[in-house]
């Protein structure tokens, strides 16, 4: 009776861990398409931010680029500005030698 037993309870417990094992395995599928889909959507995030910041440094860009335009341009005016009242100056100063 104690062998019958001992089989009757080997079989059990091997049944019980095939059952075990397919659901612990059925977890760990989910486990690694959860891990998946979320490090898909961790790149997606990571390329959508790069993506934005890219843009950002474009617009600073064309934003310093016009900036310093609009300085050139100041200056060369006052060049211009300057240059006419020295011209203005120097025919004066000629004038009065």
């Amino acid at each position: 009776m104690d062998q019958d037993l001992k089989d009757y309870l080997d079989q059990r417990f091997t049944e019980m861990d095939q059952r075990f094992t397919k659901r612990f395995d059925a977890v760990d599928q989910r486990f690694t398409e959860m891990d998946q889909r979320f490090t898909e959507r961790i790149d997606a995030a990571r390329a959508s931010m790069f993506q934005r910041m890219d843009e950002m440094a474009a617009t600073l860009e064309e934003g310093y680029r016009d900036t310093q335009t609009e300085v050139l341009k100041a200056i060369y005016s006052m060049g211009a500005h300057l240059e006419a009242r020295v011209g203005a100056q120097e025919a004066l100063v000629t004038s009065i030698q």
